[in-house]
């Protein structure tokens, strides 16, 4: 994976982007701003990640129109009929509009967890957090970290039995059931030794002894504090406008959707701004990077 622009930020620029990110897109529901920010969000994952985001979002995007039809078929309280099925059963165009709108929501959120979980590394957690809650911070780094060592340990022991000729085949239910459990076992016993060899590793140096310190440093420079202090204005601003619900579409009975004034424009102005800040950095990026390259 590249390194982005991103990454090169103090990690509570990041945090703010992408928790921010969140916060604004679960505020609205109306088809602008949704829309605007799943368009930013593909964008800011694709300038992180490169072409291998193009499968998580198009992934995304599929389960979210499966979930569109899915709550269009359970949804029958519109007025708007489009067609009926199954004997009557109404199919409205308000439950296939709040299908989308839930949809978009779901997605863009899980497109900013990616993005988040692509450039905020537990090293960057720990350090934004260890100063206030070592314990949770170090527990919850911990945890996240072993997931993937349990998925690479449970395939090691599946190709170890493999190897030794125990093969599954097509061997009755109870059997599979049996081994899958043994491999369970060897997993969990190994999860154990390697919990109790930590714990044993980290009273040896001294953990928790005395205050906790960090062995990177991320400067807030000149660059990271002006990058924040956008993102905070433009947040505030759109937070602002989001929670007086003018931002809000309502989709059942019918569709009422409520314009958007001056104001409401100025918002949706900075709703925008705070997710193209990450993007404008991106593009700086890579346009600096052609440019002394061409010099080469």
């Amino acid at each position: 994976m590249r390194r982005s622009a991103i990454d090169d930020l103090h990690p509570a620029c990041t945090l703010t982007c992408f928790l921010g990110g969140v916060i604004l897109c679960c505020m609205t529901t109306d088809p602008i701003f949704q829309a605007t920010g799943l368009l930013a969000s593909c964008a800011l994952l694709i300038c992180i990640r490169g072409r291998a985001a193009s499968r998580f979002i198009g992934g995304t995007l599929l389960f979210a129109f499966v979930l569109t039809a899915i709550n269009a078929l359970f949804q029958t309280s519109g007025q708007t009929l489009l067609f009926t099925y199954l004997g009557g059963r109404r199919f409205t165009l308000e439950g296939v509009a709040l299908g989308a709108s839930m949809s978009v929501m779901f997605a863009t959120i899980m497109i900013l967890f990616a993005g988040y979980s692509a450039v905020m590394t537990t090293d960057k957690t720990t350090y934004l957090f260890g100063r206030f809650a070592p314990s949770v911070t170090i527990v919850l780094t911990m945890s996240l970290r072993n997931v993937p060592d349990l998925i690479h340990r449970a395939k090691e022991i599946h190709l170890s039995r493999k190897a030794c000729g125990i093969t599954l085949g097509s061997t009755p239910v109870t059997q599979r059931i049996r081994s899958a459990s043994s491999e369970l076992a060897s997993m969990v016993s190994w999860a154990f030794d390697r919990s109790v060899a930590c714990a044993d590793s980290m009273r040896s140096r001294g953990f928790g002894s005395a205050k906790r310190t960090s062995y990177l440093a991320y400067p807030m420079d000149a660059r990271s504090a002006f990058v924040l202090v956008l993102l905070v204005i433009s947040f505030a601003i759109a937070f602002a406008f989001l929670a007086t619900q003018d931002a809000y579409v309502s989709y059942l009975p019918t569709i009422q959707m409520h314009p958007l004034d001056a104001l409401g424009w100025v918002a949706f102005a900075a709703f925008a701004a705070f997710f193209a800040i990450p993007l404008l950095l991106s593009v700086e990026e890579a346009c600096a990077w052609r440019i002394s390259a061409s010099r080469v």
